[in-house]
């Protein structure tokens, strides 16, 4: 027997309503699975990748920020260690400048010392050796003047005659 064919516009396209019933079940029900268990967790795993970089990303700037603050804190740090290192050397150098400045005043006071010193010491020399020459020299002037006179002198003229030459020594 010979079927009647259906008539209508999908059976003009050659379609049939039961078989596209249930390609459209078979399809609704593959996206009510397939949204349920695969793209759900698909979406939440890629939802939390995207947080992940996204965090890795803020990380990495507020890294790099804070690594430019380090590197901005230790350049002045450098820079204060160096200033800091120069008065210390300035201020050696003026406290070396100033014990050398009072070593060298200590030192010509104590020549001067021992100079003036040294003049004493030669001034008292020459004044024992003076007073010490002055009675050898009155001592021989009279000696010698007892022996060519032949004769001893007393006491007064022996004393005047050793004055007369101390005097004489001292002009």
């Amino acid at each position: 027997m010979i079927e009647a064919a259906p008539v209508g516009p999908a059976a003009a396209l050659g379609l049939d309503w039961k078989l596209f019933l249930a390609q459209l079940v078979n399809f609704g029900l593959l996206v009510f699975i397939l949204s349920r268990f695969a793209f759900k967790p698909l979406i939440a795993a890629m939802k939390a990748r995207r947080k992940e970089i996204e965090e890795g990303i803020s990380n990495a700037e507020r890294a790099k920020k804070s690594l430019a603050d380090a590197d901005r804190e230790v350049k002045a740090l450098e820079t204060k260690a160096h200033r800091e290192a120069r008065d210390i050397v300035d201020a050696s150098r003026l406290d070396a400048e100033r014990v050398r400045a009072e070593l060298l005043v200590q030192a010509k006071a104590e020549a001067e010392r021992e100079q003036t010193q040294a003049k004493e010491r030669i001034a008292s020399e020459r004044d024992a050796m003076m007073r010490s020459l002055r009675g050898e020299l009155a001592g021989l002037v009279v000696l010698a003047t007892e022996k060519v006179a032949g004769e001893h002198l007393p006491e007064s003229s022996r004393r005047s005659l050793a004055e007369e030459a101390v005097n004489g020594l001292e002009r």
